[in-house]
């Protein structure tokens, strides 16, 4: 999905300077903010703070998976326990950890940008 949003928009390129463009086109019309500005400026008058904190709230309840509960649980206890060695075990949960948060969501992001535009 990633592949074909991205190429629906013209490449990475193109993604960028639309995006661009949006937000020159916001700025000129008197909106404020970025289009990728997802977390309002918390000092607006519309902006409580109990709303702030309740968005932070649900992104931390919403984001479990098996092993995100504290000490890896299982899941996690497992890949380690299954390593050759100590080394391995730590180097696999790093990797893990970086595939899993870092790489992981970037088609998400690609798309989610492209259905900006």
């Amino acid at each position: 999905l990633a592949v074909v949003a991205v190429d629906a928009v013209g490449g990475i390129e193109a993604m960028k300077a639309k995006l661009a463009v949006i937000d020159r086109v916001r700025a000129a019309s008197g909106s404020r903010g970025s289009v990728l500005s997802f977390v309002p400026e918390v000092g607006s008058a519309w902006m409580p703070m109990l709303t702030f904190f309740v968005y932070i709230a649900v992104n931390w309840w919403a984001t479990w998976y098996p092993g995100a509960e504290p000490g890896g649980g299982g899941y996690v206890a497992q890949r380690m326990l299954s390593a050759k060695d100590e080394k391995h075990s730590l180097l696999a949960t790093l990797w893990f950890n970086i595939a899993h948060y870092a790489v992981r969501p970037w088609p998400w992001i690609l798309v989610a940008l492209a259905s900006l535009i």
